[in-house]
């Protein structure tokens, strides 16, 4: 019997692969599942075949972010760039924590997000402007204002993608105050901190 979803791989299948060696388990992987899965192997054998994750818990949940040019979030409203996490039912609670040094460009550090715990491997975010990441590549951190969160992340996207360069055209709103934001922080605290995260929030209202 084919198997169509791979959260639900019987334990018997996978106790065969863990007696074979990494070639026949891939050769064997590609047998027993449908084609729309096969592209999986090597995750799946990674982390359930070889790592003990339970089948039934892989790749479940993820988190969701914005996913859009640097110039073209300067042309939204933070409304409109949230609009795409609202697919995942839940409400934005948090922001993606700088990994490692918060110096070193990261599209997706300090992005507002949201969580979908019902998301198995096959889903992707159905709108354009969001992506997902995995539960648990990411850490999170409790925010309180959506909207400023929006325009600290746009902040430091705009800052690290076109430092020194003249203000674009075609700004919305909230881009205008995410460069007046910018500019405050550049008189405050000159090039140290991360753009984006240095001042009160009362600078990105």
């Amino acid at each position: 019997m084919v198997v169509e979803d791979l959260n639900r791989m019987a334990p018997e299948l996978i106790d065969e692969m863990r007696t074979m060696q990494p070639a026949q388990r891939q050769m064997f992987f590609w047998r027993v599942v449908s084609p729309e899965n096969r592209a999986y192997a090597t995750k799946f054998i990674s982390d359930v075949v070889d790592g003990g994750v339970p089948a039934e818990d892989w790749a479940r949940g993820c988190v969701v972010v914005p996913e859009l040019p640097v110039r073209e979030l300067l042309g939204l409203s933070a409304e409109q760039i949230l609009e795409p996490l609202s697919v995942t039912g839940d409400a934005v609670r948090a922001r993606v924590a700088f990994a490692g040094s918060a110096q070193a460009p990261s599209p997706y550090g300090g992005a507002p997000a949201a969580e979908f715990a019902e998301a198995d491997y096959r889903w992707s975010p159905p709108r354009r402007g969001a992506i997902k990441i995995a539960t648990g590549a990411v850490e999170l951190l409790p925010i309180t204002r959506p909207d400023v969160a929006v325009r600290r992340w746009v902040t430091y996207r705009f800052a690290v993608a076109f430092a020194g360069e003249p203000q674009p055209e075609g700004l919305s709103s909230d881009g205008r105050k995410v460069l007046s934001a910018l500019a405050r922080e550049a008189e405050e605290f000159g090039g140290e901190g991360v753009p984006g995260f240095r001042g009160p929030d009362e600078w990105f209202e």
